[in-house]
């Protein structure tokens, strides 16, 4: 016929309407000697209403769908898809939001690695956050929750390509990679810019709580600041403190540094 897969299928459902069996074992046969990837497979669900045929009331039919069933089971099993609960070779039977969940993860694994292996890794990962995330088809918290996990997944994985490498190779299994924190997913580099930003907010906080308790830590030590030796020359606040650095060579003089506890001015000499 020299037809798409798509035009095929369509023309199958309309002869399966009509009843028209021969026309569906023509189909049939077209469909046999039409090359057939996967991806085709999985987007057009063709292998479900092939499967569908099998016992047809017409031999023919059944003979002809029960042959480019087990055709593409054989060729399902090659790319690494096997029978599970979840997934009869590439016959999904799991609902549309699961199965657009595995693409996005196929998507991603796909453009680290192009390997057969990465659409039964994508099943085993989307199975694993479905064990994680139980009844989130039906309790929206756990959806979100899903949700979440997915994003943060694809995300990661495209970015971090050494975690995504791991993963194909067997090196962090399917398991471990749902149950991993969002900064164990991250990169390297990433990981050490938000160490940082923790480090600069403590700290902060630390320098924060100084400022905060400076008069109560005076008075218990018994240090008058309104009485200090050196005076701010923008609010003239006495409260000031200081200290000393080697800025130059050995033989110069040690530079001071001040600040107003009152208005945050500094200076030095």
């Amino acid at each position: 016929m020299g037809d798409s897969p798509a035009a095929l299928l369509k023309a199958l459902k309309g002869a399966a309407e009509k009843d028209d069996a021969e026309r569906m074992a023509d189909i049939l046969e077209a469909l046999t000697k039409t090359e057939i990837t996967m991806e085709v497979l999985e987007e057009l669900k063709i292998g479900a209403v092939v499967a569908s045929y099998r016992k047809h009331s017409d031999t023919s039919v059944a003979t002809k769908a029960k042959t480019l069933v087990k055709k593409w089971k054989e060729m399902a099993a090659a790319a690494g898809v096997t029978k599970t609960k979840d997934n009869v070779g590439f016959v999904t039977t799991v609902s549309e939001f699961r199965e657009k969940s595995r693409r996005k993860l196929l998507e991603v694994l796909k453009k680290i690695r192009d390997t057969p292996s990465c659409y039964k890794l994508a099943e085993e990962i989307e199975v694993a956050m479905t064990k994680t995330f139980q009844n989130h088809e039906t309790v929206p918290e756990k959806k979100k929750e899903y949700v979440v996990k997915l994003r943060q997944l694809v995300f990661n994985l495209k970015k971090n390509t050494g975690l995504c490498e791991a993963v194909i190779d067997s090196d962090v299994t399917p398991a471990a990679l749902v149950a991993m924190s969002v900064e164990e997913l991250a990169t390297p580099q990433l990981r050490a810019e938000r160490q940082a930003m923790r480090d600069f907010q403590r700290d902060a906080r630390s320098l924060d709580w100084d400022k905060r308790n400076r008069d109560r830590i005076m008075k218990e030590i018994g240090i008058d600041e309104s009485k200090g030796m050196f005076q701010c020359a923008k609010c003239k606040s006495k409260r000031i403190s200081n200290h000393a650095k080697q800025t130059r060579s050995a033989d110069e003089p040690m530079t001071q540094f001040f600040e107003c506890a009152d208005c945050g001015n500094r200076w030095r000499f």
